[in-house]
């Protein structure tokens, strides 16, 4: 039997088809604006918020690739040499390109650029080269870290410079760019603010219920925002990416 169609004329109908009480349920569930995060973002960097976790949990487990673990310590004083070595070099500009393996030395570039002050701008291996040159040209980079540049900075000098740099890091500076696929035109870069992955970060930890020693997989593509995810509410959180 074909059901029949019945269209509604009747406008005062139309309006009541949601009753109150389902209409304060959607007007909760979309009421999604946490204060706390707000505030945190006014406070905290995921510079500031990693180096806390380094602080309290030195010995702790960051991160494990292959066979390979790095506690919050060892992490952060890879990610130092890397900062202090930008630093010192007066030639890069705002952004520091990436062009990385997956490895513990993206992590430790990743790391490394913000705490450095900059923003980093990653880029696929196997990007067509006009892309890139495009990426390159709109951010000005002066400089690209890919695995072979990285791996020569960390094992360097003995004397390296390991402290965490004192910058004056706050919520409202970029923390990287991630370009669109460019499919209709040129691709065009999304800027993203410390603030912004803190108050991701926070929020999507309380919406996960995660607790302590919890263990998180980095499987995306770090040239996409799900990376960045993945990897803050790891390490800003004290778990093992």
């Amino acid at each position: 039997m074909v059901p029949k169609l019945i269209e509604i004329n009747n406008e005062s109908l139309k309006e009541n088809v949601i009753s109150e009480k389902d209409k304060k349920l959607i007007v909760m569930s979309n009421d999604t604006v946490d204060e706390s995060l707000l505030e945190l973002s006014n406070n905290e960097t995921v510079v500031s918020l990693f180096e806390k976790q380094v602080e309290s949990d030195p010995n702790n487990i960051a991160l494990i690739y292959k066979d390979n673990k790095f506690t919050y310590f060892e992490l952060n004083e890879k990610a130092n040499i890397l900062a202090n070595h930008l630093l010192n070099d007066e030639s890069i500009g705002d952004f520091v390109a990436l062009k990385l393996k997956r490895s513990p030395s993206m992590i430790i570039s990743i790391l490394g650029v913000l705490k450095s002050g900059k923003a980093y701008a990653p880029l696929a291996t196997n990007m067509p080269i006009e892309r890139e040159k495009h990426v390159l040209k709109e951010i000005k980079v002066s400089i690209i870290l890919d695995d072979i540049y990285v791996g020569n900075i960390l094992s360097g000098d003995d004397d390296v410079i390991v402290s965490n740099p004192n910058l004056n890091i706050d919520s409202d500076c970029l923390a990287y760019v991630i370009y669109t696929s460019g499919t209709t035109s040129n691709p065009k870069g999304v800027m993203i603010k410390h603030g912004s992955i803190v108050n991701e970060v926070k929020s999507v930890s309380n919406l996960y219920f995660l607790g302590e020693n919890e263990v998180i997989a980095f499987f995306a593509n770090y040239i996409f925002d799900a990376s960045v995810e993945q990897i803050f509410i790891s390490l800003l959180n004290g778990y093992r990416l």
